[in-house]
């Protein structure tokens, strides 16, 4: 996947931009303490990440988050298991300094793509 994917906003709310392999756009927002990724505008992740009204996301779990979240959304049958474990893990990234926990629903793949299969 070329990595075309930019911060575009480091202030509130903290926005990423750029494109799955597939060409679809993908768009990250983080405000009032919720993440919510796009793909073709299409809500795919909606995620409560801070109790707090903040919107401001350290660049690099932004970054990681929305290239999880497209790289599952290309991933063949065969990666989809480590594409979905990354997904886990950059959401975990983004909560750890935001909450102080890493809890993270281990069924988040299943949620965000039904009927792509269980990774």
């Amino acid at each position: 996947m070329s990595d075309d994917f930019k911060i575009t906003n480091t202030m509130c709310p903290t926005e990423v931009q750029g494109k799955a392999a597939d060409g679809c756009p993908v768009d990250l927002r983080f405000r009032w303490g919720l993440v919510v990724v796009r793909l073709s505008g299409q809500v795919v992740l909606g995620a409560r990440v801070s109790d707090n009204t903040d919107g401001l996301m350290e660049p690099g779990a932004a970054l990681r988050l929305a290239r999880a979240v497209a790289t599952l959304h290309t991933a063949p049958a065969a990666n989809r298991a480590a594409a979905a474990k990354e997904l886990d893990l950059a959401l975990a990234a983004v909560r750890s300094p935001l909450l102080g926990c890493a809890a993270v629903d281990p069924d988040i793949h299943a949620k965000l793509f039904p009927g792509r299969g269980n990774a």
